[in-house]
């Protein structure tokens, strides 16, 4: 059986413009956690700078969600029933930079101008990286709609992991020792994938104490903190080019059964881009030329066809 020459070019055009064709980004936009209603009042704190008492509101998964969605960005949780306990992700407006202890677990280490320089609604993300085997469901993992691509995330640290670093706990050691000379940190692994789809992990200092001038320092990466104490992290610059990443937190303080110093950290703002796939440039022009190729060859074989011998009477 014949195939016919254009059938061929055709086909091969078809492919070339499949291998050919790349993602267009658009311009990177913000999630929008103004969307997100924290409804759970269980907690009551302090107030920065009032004497008394307010009601901080945060979600937890309690209502069994399983994950909660931001402008298609989700969001993973796991709410465990038998002790009412959580870990991956939840959301927060709480202003509380005064009590200790895990009962202020929604609570990011800014006051409300921290908080509302970076966020308009108050509304933030925090995580919690449970011990693997010890009741978490998994790491705290962001998963994108598949025409999205990560941008930036802007992180601080809670209070609860603050106050512990600062003075120690019952689980945990205060940072520096007894006697202010160790060398303690408290970090950040992110997990993906590259553009080639390689496994991706790097790893980001949240706090560090410096025994040398007997500082706690929570924002290490100077070059990128903001002058809010929020830093930023550019997942595009550092190489992350999949739909998901996953978190997990390691600390010099740790044991037999993992870190003792709380895993936590808060989440501000994040920003991705949208896009759609189009053929580059050169690829138009590719099909310019292979189509006129194609054109060319048709009429040059239906000529040879017409004054065949045997068509001549």
């Amino acid at each position: 059986m014949r195939v016919r020459t254009g059938r061929i070019l055709g086909l091969a055009v078809l492919g070339m413009m499949a291998v050919q064709a790349v993602t267009s980004w658009a311009e990177m936009v913000s999630l929008d956690f103004g969307q997100l209603h924290p409804t759970d009042i269980q907690y009551q704190g302090k107030h920065e700078g009032t004497s008394g008492t307010v009601t901080g509101q945060y979600w937890k998964g309690k209502d069994g969600a399983g994950q909660f969605n931001v402008d298609g960005v989700t969001f993973s949780n796991g709410y465990h029933t038998d002790w009412g306990n959580w870990d991956g992700f939840a959301y927060s407006n709480v202003v509380d930079t005064e009590t200790s202890g895990w009962t202020n677990q929604f609570a990011v280490y800014q006051n409300e101008s921290g908080i509302r320089s970076i966020s308009n609604s108050g509304n933030y993300v925090v995580s919690y990286c449970a011990i693997e085997g010890m009741g978490a469901s998994s790491d705290p993992t962001i998963t994108l709609a598949n025409d999205m691509q990560f941008g930036s995330i802007w992180l601080s640290n809670t209070t609860y992991t603050v106050l512990s670093m600062l003075g120690g706990d019952s689980f945990a050691k205060k940072f520096g020792g007894t006697n202010g000379t160790d060398h303690d940190w408290l970090s950040l692994t992110i997990a993906g994938t590259d553009t080639w789809g390689n496994t991706l992990e790097k790893t980001y200092l949240m706090a560090e104490y410096l025994a040398d001038i007997k500082t706690l320092d929570l924002n290490p990466l100077d070059d990128t903190t903001t002058a809010n104490g929020w830093f930023e992290i550019n997942l595009t610059q550092d190489g992350f080019a999949g739909s998901q990443i996953s978190f997990s937190m390691n600390s010099s303080d740790s044991g037999i059964w993992g870190m003792n110093t709380p895993a936590y950290f808060a989440l501000g703002k994040m920003t991705i881009s949208r896009g759609t796939v189009v053929p580059e440039p050169g690829t138009w022009a590719m099909l310019m030329g292979m189509s006129v190729i194609g054109w060319g060859t048709w009429r040059h074989k239906r000529q040879s066809r017409q004054n065949h011998p045997s068509k001549i009477r």
